[in-house]
């Protein structure tokens, strides 16, 4: 699905300030392609890569790259890789930095990749990632493990579709939603633990997460995905139906202390293979609204 096998085959490249940018006619921003410890910033301007990838080989580890600043814009017109098979890579957007990706972004994309991080946090502090039908558009652990995206402080993140592991070895893969104005935006499906287990999604303090349909628990190998909804404020908007342990098992939800989740149609256990799969709505004002069946 992703394209780090392509990446890791390695170009002529040019060093420059902890990163390494590609010849022209491949156009790629590295940041870590073979070190560790690089750390870029892009504070403004419209800086436009096919590719832009931190992290890229296995050893590649704790690399930063930061897009500052309202004006400041990092395009790629191909995919976005923090942590394409190294590990305790970072990508922080704030103070309205802007990263658009036209086709798909992995956190953590191979088996030895683990640990890497997004922080998008401040008001009008964006990743948008384009996507399309049939591709999950944003993994957070496509095949690692402990890997993360937070969205805080009124920052955005707009996607197609995305999953939380999204293969059978990836874990511990998490995804956090935190303080009023912080929303992530899902135009098709969201999967929490696609193929993978012990993966979570823990909306807080007021933040939002909307989507069309959702799976926690999507294959039979997905078990122990969990959600999290709590506090005053915090909402998950499930447009389309809404699903705890599609194939899996022991996939839970929990909405806690005075926060929402909507869905039209909602199943706990969908499969003969399902077991053990829970909801949990406890504390005032804490609410799970169908509009449909359950």
């Amino acid at each position: 699905m992703l394209l780090h096998k392509a990446i890791r085959r390695g170009f002529l490249c040019l060093c420059l300030f902890g990163a390494i940018i590609a010849p022209a006619s491949a156009q790629d921003l590295y940041v870590g392609f073979f070190s560790s410890g690089n750390t870029t910033n892009i504070s403004s301007g419209t800086n436009s890569y096919n590719n832009t990838i931190i992290g890229n080989l296995p050893g590649a580890d704790s690399n930063q790259l930061n897009v500052l600043n309202s004006g400041t814009v990092l395009t790629n017109t191909a995919s976005l890789f923090i942590g394409n098979a190294g590990s305790g890579n970072t990508l922080v957007i704030t103070n309205q930095g802007l990263v658009i990706v036209d086709s798909t972004a992995a956190i953590g994309s191979d088996v030895t990749s683990s640990n890497n991080s997004v922080l998008v946090t401040g008001a009008s502090s964006t990743l948008s990632i384009a996507g399309s039908v049939g591709v999950v558009g944003l993994t957070v652990g496509n095949s690692g493990s402990s890997n993360s995206l937070t969205i805080s402080n009124g920052g955005s993140v707009v996607n197609f579709s995305a999953a939380i592991g999204y293969e059978a070895d990836s874990s511990n893969n998490i995804v956090t939603v935190t303080e009023t104005g912080s929303t992530w935006t899902n135009r098709f499906e969201l999967y929490i633990g696609e193929a993978g287990n012990s993966n979570s999604l823990v909306i807080s303090n007021g933040g939002s997460v909307v989507n069309p349909d959702a799976f926690i628990g999507f294959e039979p190998t997905s078990s122990n995905n969990s959600v999290l909804v709590t506090g005053s404020s915090s909402a998950w908007t499930n447009t389309g139906s809404l699903y705890v342990g599609n194939f899996g098992s022991s996939n839970s939800l929990v909405i806690s202390n005075g926060s929402s989740v909507n869905s039209s149609f909602a199943t706990i256990g969908s499969d003969s293979i399902s077991s053990n799969n829970s909801v949990l709505v406890t504390g005032t004002n804490s609410a799970w609204t169908n509009t449909g069946n359950l």
